[in-house]
């Protein structure tokens, strides 16, 4: 084993993969990342060398083209760090490998019902993995490319790893299947016990950690908090609230009333409200700036707008657990379309609520530290904090040998 491709698109997805570049070359290995949409800019800033999706998709093919033009009309976002290029070869050899499969109204039925997860691009994969010459395989949990490339290898025989980034249960039905991660890497025994219930090898599912938390605890927070805070403009004695968005499709709206709830609940109580964007929402500079609201740049890592801030908000984003690492208050309102799928608990420490209405009232209880608040500070303080996560799970993919070399198709379609 050399070359282990290693796959993530944005958000938490890349904050997870980062650490485990340093880790798979501390092992010895040769780490080529394939940073999809928006990781590709965030792995360059870091300094980390990357391929793209743009290096192994021919352009040119009419097909690419045709499809790759069609979706980026709903799907590519000027600002948001993603070349049109590489949105076209994204999009493109996606659905033209599923219009090939299936016939293009099929293809189109698919994209309708389950929108972009609907392309599972294997032939693709397949592909990048014999031309960089691949020998094991890390991706996150996605549905889409980093799907692709895990089936990719199970049918190529490759060691692999699927790191589960988030929650198990918003996407049970593909990571219970054997084909997705020889190795599945979770963040806590209760996931670990939710795949094996689904159906996992009991075997095949490690509670490593996750590796972007390795990072976030430092011995000099302290200092660091006050530098950060002073930076933004925050006086010393003010609480400050980090509203941590994602994005609705089925109710876009949503996020932007949960900002304007929390701007006037923080303008009523003194309190200042920074806003983190996810990478696929708006631009930043598109919002407005509403009276005493900052805005976490995309620049800045989640542990520093943690640290500078003094609770937490969130619908779903796993920055939530990044908090509890800190020892940061965290309220979870459960309004999403996908809170049925999230599985934030007061055991962990967090505050769950059940209406933007109850918002304010859980603040409060966090800001006065009620009863009910220390509680759940004594949950969150007993959160898991290993900080060796990354070398978990390289060791979860060494530990893997093939019973045989790779074995590539001699003669695979070509996407």
């Amino acid at each position: 084993m050399k070359r282990v491709l290693v796959v993530s698109y944005g958000g938490a997805h890349v904050a997870v993969v980062i650490p485990l570049y340093q880790a798979l070359t501390n092992a010895g290995l040769t780490p080529v990342m394939l940073g999809l949409t928006t990781a590709a800019d965030v792995l360059r800033r870091h300094g980390i060398p990357i391929i793209r999706f743009l290096d192994h998709v021919d352009l040119q093919d009419k097909q690419v083209q045709r499809w790759g033009e069609y979706l980026c009309v709903f799907h590519h976002a000027e600002g948001s760090g993603i070349s049109r290029s590489e949105s076209l070869a994204y999009l493109g050899a996606g659905m033209a490998e599923l219009v090939r499969d299936v016939g293009e109204q099929a293809a189109l039925a698919r994209y309708r019902a389950a929108g972009l997860n609907a392309l599972l691009p294997v032939k693709l994969m397949l592909k990048i993995l014999l031309a960089e010459n691949i020998d094991a395989v890390i991706a996150t949990d996605s549905p889409r490319a980093e799907r692709a490339t895990l089936n990719a290898a199970a049918q190529l025989s490759l060691p692999s790893v699927c790191v589960v980034s988030s929650f198990p249960d918003i996407g049970m039905h593909y990571l219970k299947r054997a084909d997705n991660g020889a190795v599945m890497c979770v963040l806590n025994e209760r996931f670990k016990d939710q795949l094996v219930a689904a159906g996992r090898a009991p075997s095949s599912v490690q509670a490593t950690g996750n590796p972007a938390f390795d990072a976030l605890i430092v011995p000099d927070a302290g200092p660091l908090r006050e530098s950060l805070r002073t930076r933004s403009g925050l006086a010393t004695n003010v609480w400050t609230v980090l509203w941590a968005e994602q994005p609705e499709p089925m109710d876009p709206t949503l996020p932007h009333r949960m900002r304007h709830e929390l701007t006037e609940i923080c303008a009523a109580n003194g309190w200042r409200l920074v806003v983190r964007l996810h990478p696929s929402s708006q631009p930043a500079d598109s919002i407005a700036i509403a009276g005493g609201m900052l805005l976490s740049p995309r620049t800045e890592s989640v542990r520093d707008a943690l640290l500078k801030s003094d609770a937490v908000v969130t619908f779903t984003s796993t920055i939530g657990f990044e908090a509890l690492v800190l020892d940061k208050p965290v309220v979870v309102v459960a309004v999403s379309q996908y809170s049925n799928f999230v599985d934030y608990r007061d055991t962990d420490g967090v505050w769950v609520v059940n209406s933007m209405e109850s918002v304010e009232t859980a603040l409060l209880g966090w800001f006065h530290n009620d009863t009910q608040a220390r509680t759940l500070a004594l949950n969150r303080r007993a959160f898991p904090r290993t900080g060796e996560s990354a070398r978990a799970i390289v060791d979860c993919l060494i530990r893997q040998q093939p019973p045989t070399p790779p074995q590539y198709p001699r003669n695979h379609e070509q996407s």
